[in-house]
């Protein structure tokens, strides 16, 4: 009977237990996640939560914290109509590649608040993505280096053909030649420059030089609008102007690509400034007996090719929706209605984003995406349907092909993701960055520490919000392609060091402390004299190309040694043009009982940088007037 007793209070208890639970779960429920919400526009992630906090009442965070820029910076479109709370944060999670976390009542907050975050599966997944692209780049240089010993009986293919994979073998040979360690150098983000005189791999170096000789990517330029040859009147190569090359090889800022880069110079005329990733053709995997993937061209307009197939797969696999990835996935019956397309008539440069909205309120689809694009584009550059004409509404959204869309016919929702959307958020740029420039543009104007940050910016940031913003084009002038290191230095020091570098004595680096300085440059070690900003047509002459490649050397070596740089001093030497100011960086010292100066090149633009309305209205109160920093 003992047992028994036991066993039914076991029981009882199990009982007490699940009806107890199922109270609490009665009251778990937030009954405000069932408010209906109507909202429309293109803005940042936290402008959204941030609006529905307000029109709801419900606290809704974004970002991990308020400085979580990388989630709460992320663009989004948007258009729902009597839409739930509830499902418009999940699609937003959705979208944005984020997870909604929710914290119930406590004696600290008496109601439920919600989060949009980034967690722990997405950072790694983005991890992912840069390890994945540097383990392609480590499988390239391999595959060359195997490539240099490929005879050449079997090279085979058309004359062009032939020559091509001739420098692929030319490649693999140069890298071969390499010390054991090189690659590994190379993937920790040293530079390996080489010339074709003193360096083991001088030969070799030659003959790529001849190879650039005969095969220019730039054979001709514009003088007074016609066309004029580079090389007409110009003789071959001689062995002083050979010796004189300057070939690097580096880890570059676009995650994971390695590129080869090759300086000549031809008597007064810039041959080449060459660039080739380290990888060989699809015929040079061919004859390695490799397979490669090879993809066809795309079939056209009216069908998704096997390409798009393929990176939509890539994009959109651990997603929990089914997107439009295939043709027959077009065959919706809801895509095949025909509606017509109502642009603003009221709103000027128009952008994607309108076009989107349009589209969903012709379609009375809801509408939820994110949005990398609408800050680029006006109407005009895409998509291409006419508005105002009758159109399928399938046809529509494929215009849209900047995202992947998934359809729910039941919900009436559409859901967008960026195509390639990894790389789309590793190149996201704060907004409050963004908005500082816009601000100093409309009121004081741009002056040179306030565009260094952007030296901080890797070019895929630079080219997706700033040279193709669509209301930044007055930035269009600054080139931060300069020696960015050095300039990102320069952004990281205090105002009184900054405005010691700005007098003619300069900056002695000494100044600097020295554990801050080896870090410093720890960090930027892909940063390498390769995204230089040197002209190659201001040092075509052979003594002003031999001061550039000891200058390359010598600022390789001050990367790699704070204790030499910290016997430099950095000068910002300031140009006075038409009234304006341009700025250039100039680093000297003493080396081998010689003296050197290091010309780390400037930004480019003339300061200081108005926006178009200022600048009208400077030019009408005072024409001569001078910027001051």
């Amino acid at each position: 009977m003992r047992v028994l007793h036991i066993v039914i209070l076991s029981a009882t208890l199990v009982l007490a237990a699940c009806a107890t639970q199922a109270a609490e779960n009665a009251n778990d429920v937030d009954d405000r996640l069932a408010r209906k919400i109507t909202y429309s526009g293109y803005k940042r992630l936290h402008v959204v939560t941030d609006d529905l906090s307000k029109m709801t009442g419900v606290t809704i965070h974004c970002g991990k914290n308020n400085s979580d820029w990388q989630a709460r910076d992320i663009p989004v479109t948007i258009n729902v109509k009597d839409m739930s709370l509830n499902k418009v944060l999940m699609a937003l999670a959705e979208v944005c590649h984020l997870t909604v976390s929710s914290r119930k009542p406590d004696e600290i907050v008496n109601v439920w608040t919600y989060r949009l975050s980034r967690n722990k599966k997405g950072k790694d997944d983005l991890e992912r993505y840069i390890n994945k692209q540097i383990e392609d780049a480590s499988d390239a240089w391999d595959a060359a280096v195997r490539f240099a010993g490929v005879p050449d009986s079997a090279l085979k293919g058309s004359p062009e053909v032939v020559e091509e994979l001739k420098k692929d073998r030319l490649i693999g040979k140069i890298l071969a030649a390499l010390e054991p360690d090189a690659k590994d150098r190379v993937f920790t983000g040293d530079s390996i420059i080489l010339n074709g005189k003193s360096s083991r791999q001088s030969d070799l170096i030659r003959e790529l030089y001849l190879y650039a000789w005969k095969n220019p990517t730039i054979s001709s330029m514009e003088i007074n609008g016609k066309p004029y040859p580079l090389y007409k009147n110009a003789h071959d190569p001689t062995s002083e102007e050979m010796e004189q090359a300057c070939l690097t090889i580096q880890l570059t800022d676009n995650v994971g690509n390695i590129t080869i880069r090759l300086f000549p110079v031809i008597k007064g005329f810039e041959v080449i400034d060459w660039i080739s990733p380290v990888e060989i053709s699809a015929e040079g995997h061919a004859i390695l007996g490799e397979d490669q993937e090879s993809l066809p061209v795309p079939l056209g307009s009216d069908v998704l090719s096997l390409v798009e197939e393929t990176e939509a797969q890539r994009d959109c696999s651990d997603s929990r929706l089914r997107f439009l990835t295939r043709k027959e996935d077009w065959n919706l019956p809801a895509l095949q209605m025909e509606l017509k397309i109502e642009l603003p008539k009221d709103k000027k440069g128009l952008a994607s984003a309108d076009y989107l909205i349009a589209l969903s309120k012709a379609a009375g689809f809801n509408l939820i995406c994110e949005d990398f694009i609408s800050h680029q584009n006006y109407i005009g550059d895409a998509p291409k349907i006419e508005p105002e004409k009758k159109t399928k509404f399938g046809n529509g959204l494929r215009e849209a092909r900047f995202n992947w869309w998934s359809v729910s016919e039941r919900d009436k929702l559409i859901i967008g993701w960026a195509n390639d959307w990894r790389k789309c958020h590793m190149n996201l740029v704060p907004e409050a960055l963004l908005n500082d420039l816009r601000d100093k543009l409309g009121k004081k104007g741009l002056y040179l520490d306030d565009v260094t940050p952007l030296f901080n910016l890797l070019p895929g940031q630079i080219d997706e919000w700033l040279t193709n913003s669509r209301d930044l084009d007055e930035l269009s002038d600054v080139d931060v392609s300069g020696e960015r290191v050095f300039w990102q230095l320069y952004d990281q020091l205090p105002q009184d060091c900054k405005k010691l570098a700005k007098t003619g004595t300069g900056l002695p680096m000494e100044r600097l402390d020295a554990v801050w300085l080896r870090d410093f440059f720890r960090e930027r070690r892909r940063e390498t004299t390769n995204d230089s900003g040197f002209s190659l047509n201001t040092y075509a002459d052979m003594n002003a190309r031999k001061t550039y490649i000891k200058n390359a050397l010598l600022i390789t070596e001050a990367m790699s040694s704070p204790t030499f740089l910290s016997t430099m001093t950095m000068r910002i030497i300031a140009k006075n043009e038409e009234g304006k100011l341009t700025y250039s960086m100039k680093l000297s010292g003493v080396k081998d009982e010689q003296a050197f100066e290091i010309n780390a090149g400037g930004p480019g633009a003339a300061f200081p940088i108005l926006s178009k309305k200022r600048a009208e209205e400077q030019r009408k109160v005072s024409p001569d007037s001078v910027g001051k920093d």
